[in-house]
Parts: C-alpha cells; sequence; structure tokens
C-alpha cells in the first residue's frame, strides 16, 4: 500500500512537472526508483517542488482565473439575478431553476478560461469553486447576510450541497471550454 502510493506521488509529480523542470524531475523518480527504505518520505519531499515548479509555470493563468471568478460572482451573477425568469421563484423547483439560471455567468466564464489553458482544466474549476467560495464565506456572509441562526444556503439547501453543485458547475464549465479548445484545434488542423 505505501509503495503503491509513493509510486503514484512521484508519477505526478513527474507528469505534472513543467517542460523546463522534466529532466529534474525524471531524475527525481529514477534516484527514488533506486531507494529500497524510505520512498514515501522522499515522494513527499518531491511534491514541493513540484508545486513550486507548478505555480512558477501558471502563476500568471492562476492570477486570471481568481480575477475571472471575482468577477463572475460580484459583476455577472448580480446582473443575471436581475432578469426575471418565466418560473416560480418561490418554489423549491423554481429556487433551483434560479440558481442554475444565475451559474450560467460562472459556467462561460470558467469555459472561456479553460479555453486558454486546455491542459488546466482540473485547476481551473478548482481554483474558480475556492475563490468563489472564498468570496462568498469572507466576505458575503459576514458582511451582508450574517443574522444569528443563518447560514449560507443555496435554493433553501445545506451549505455542502450548494457548495457541490457550485464544484460541479465550474467543472462542467472547465470541461466545456477545455473542449471547445479540442474542437477548435482539430477542425483548424482539418482546414490547415
Amino acid at each position: 500500500m505505501i509503495m503503491r502510493l509513493s509510486s503514484v506521488i512521484m508519477r505526478w509529480v513527474v507528469n505534472s512537472a513543467p517542460s523546463k523542470r522534466r529532466e529534474w524531475a525524471e531524475a527525481m523518480a529514477a534516484e527514488f526508483a533506486m531507494l529500497t527504505r524510505g520512498r514515501l518520505a522522499w515522494a513527499l519531499g518531491c511534491v514541493p517542488a513540484a508545486i513550486g515548479w507548478w505555480i512558477r509555470e501558471d502563476l500568471v493563468f492562476m492570477v486570471a482565473v481568481v480575477v475571472g471568478a471575482l468577477f463572475a460572482e460580484i459583476v455577472v451573477m448580480p446582473r443575471l439575478s436581475l432578469i426575471e425568469p418565466d418560473f416560480d421563484a418561490n418554489s423549491f423547483s423554481g429556487k433551483i431553476a434560479l440558481y442554475a439560471f444565475v451559474e450560467l455567468g460562472p459556467v462561460a466564464v470558467v469555459a472561456l478560461l479553460s479555453c486558454l489553458r486546455k491542459d488546466r482544466v482540473i485547476l481551473t474549476a478548482i481554483l474558480f469553486d475556492l475563490t468563489i467560495l472564498a468570496y462568498a464565506y469572507l466576505y458575503v456572509w459576514p458582511f451582508i447576510f450574517h443574522r444569528p441562526g443563518r447560514y449560507i444556503h443555496w435554493a433553501d439547501l445545506p451549505p455542502v450541497v450548494g457548495e457541490i453543485f457550485l464544484f460541479l458547475v465550474c467543472l462542467f464549465g472547465s470541461a466545456l471550454g477545455g473542449g471547445l479548445r479540442n474542437a477548435f484545434s482539430r477542425r483548424k488542423a482539418v482546414q490547415g
């Protein structure tokens, strides 16, 4: 079990390394392969290096994702909530539909961001989701909606349901953007 876990971690380190650091990551993996003891410690020691490479490689993109998420949360979603859709927003199904309708903004923004970097679809979805949740819990809830006995909820459901739904929305939008990028790349290759 430990051997398998350490091998999975090292495989992730090598596969996630930027092209400029691939040789270095493969050297770490070669040293890992020679170890007879302490393989998990070695693999876990390689993770901070891989994360550092990843952050340096993708810092500008990650900032763009955070800015895009805040734009979707602060500008796009409130504008969509002003539109009067044709369903009863007071019923349970109406609240779910309204929430899904308002989430079209983040889907569009995260899809556009994923079109920029189709190789970072999961990173885009996770970072987008965490940014929106951080904004909701650190700014919106304490300063605007906080009243004793109340909590943030989505469509009158417990917070965890809304958070899972938001992550799935971000994952869908991110996959949609990556898929669109692949489709346009294939079409361009066929035409060219």
